[in-house]
């Protein structure tokens, strides 16, 4: 088995020091359990992933949207390859992370990519994992926009509607904002670490959820031979928690 489908904190893999990359690697491994997504992106033109990615990228939305149409349509010199034919199945096809149309290695794993390729992407697509700082966006949204935002929402995230006055001074804006803050009775410090998504023990859950699904005596071998260490007990619950997420995101 290879390494890079599990041990993602190996030499030469993830640096947990790093959230983007490991956020983006969270997003990109998850789908490749996809079978659907694994099928679908390769048979896709590089116009029309580029369109996803922009899609993604307007909205600013980790998932892209998928194209359904009843007809060709021209793309420069290329014909665009829209993969359904109607809204409805475009719809409830599992969500797709930008990331992987992004990564032209795809359905590799995320660490296969070079570090010069893997840069590349992170890059493109880092305005859709604000980190540090507050997701603002337009309004009107149309269906397509509030549907992937919606897919994208964390787990204790919510989206709201927020009236700038522009002829305010920032200072008094910023006062506003807090105020309105202060008034949410379910936002307060004790909640502060239990709606923290811990990333790294998230891909360790998956790393585990893979090993799981392989001969014992092949698994054991594997853990061994890249010191992968980690006890039965231990796997089990990881792989429960990892087929959870999964299923949430209709990947298996």
């Amino acid at each position: 088995m290879n390494w890079k489908a599990f041990h993602f904190f190996n030499e030469g893999g993830l640096s947990k020091q790093d959230t983007l990359e490991m956020c983006v690697c969270l997003d990109y491994e998850q789908a490749l359990e996809s079978k659907r997504i694994v099928q679908l992106l390769p048979e896709i033109n590089p116009s029309e992933k580029a369109w996803m990615v922009g899609g993604a990228l307007k909205v600013r939305s980790r998932f892209t949207p998928v194209r359904a149409t009843t007809y060709d349509r021209k793309m420069g010199d290329e014909w665009a390859f829209a993969p359904f034919t109607d809204f409805d199945e475009a719809s409830s096809f599992p969500p797709v992370p930008a990331v992987c149309a992004a990564a032209d290695w795809f359905p590799k794993h995320w660490l296969e990519g070079t570090l010069t390729e893997r840069s590349r992407v992170l890059e493109q697509v880092k305005s859709l994992y604000p980190i540090s700082r507050l997701p603002v966006f337009s309004f009107p949204m149309d269906r397509d926009e509030i549907e992937l935002l919606v897919k994208s929402l964390a787990e204790r995230e919510t989206l709201h509607v927020i009236a700038i006055d522009r002829t305010l001074p920032k200072s008094a804006l910023v006062e506003k904002f807090k105020a309105w803050v202060n008034r949410q009775g379910d936002i307060d410090g004790s909640n502060s670490r239990r709606g923290k998504i811990n990333i790294p023990a998230r891909l360790d859950d998956l790393a585990c959820y893979r090993l799981c699904r392989i001969d014992y005596a092949a698994r054991l071998y594997t853990m061994d031979t890249v010191g992968f260490s980690r006890s039965e007990a231990k796997m089990s619950y990881a792989k429960a928690r990892a087929g959870k997420r999964l299923r949430e995101l209709g990947y298996i």
